[in-house]
């Protein structure tokens, strides 16, 4: 009969299921559709003990779900870096989405547009105390990150 279970590593049998479940139900409650993939993990730890799954389990689950679809963060290449994001506190990882709630091109622009700008709030707020050379790296981040909202003007 338990034919088809797979064991799962460290041998939490309906582990997997649990993590499905509670991914499941989050994404298709969350405010918006596409939710961090950092955020489904601490809703997961707080909601499953113990989790089977590390982030990088969790990440590889969900990009492996028929249901789910996963949008990977900016690369180290874009015009502004992920860790000029990370340290306004905008986490620019993976995101994942349930397959019916998964955005459309337009929408999946305006979120990353509002990203943007959320950043140059930051920005703007780390200007107020900053010494001169802190004061041109902000400079420096802030017309990238308006380089970047001009690239995404043109993608919609």
């Amino acid at each position: 009969m338990e034919d088809y279970v797979v064991q799962f590593p460290g041998g939490h049998v309906g582990s997997l299921e649990a993590v499905e479940l509670r991914c499941l139900t989050y994404l298709r409650q969350a405010a918006q559709p596409m939710v961090s993939v950092e955020k489904l993990y601490r809703h997961c730890v707080r909601e499953i003990d113990p989790m089977p799954l590390d982030r990088e389990g969790l990440l590889e689950f969900l990009r492996n779900h028929g249901g789910i679809s996963v949008v990977d963060g900016i690369g180290g290449n874009a015009a502004v870096p992920p860790a000029w994001f990370a340290e306004a506190g905008i986490d620019m990882g993976p995101r994942a989405a349930v397959n019916e709630r998964l955005p459309s091109r337009p929408e999946m622009i305006r979120m990353m547009a509002a990203q943007v700008n959320d950043l140059k709030l930051a920005l703007a707020k780390a200007e107020a105390g900053a010494g001169p050379e802190k004061l041109e790296t902000i400079a420096a981040v802030r017309q990238r990150a308006d380089a970047l909202l001009d690239k995404l003007k043109y993608m919609g």
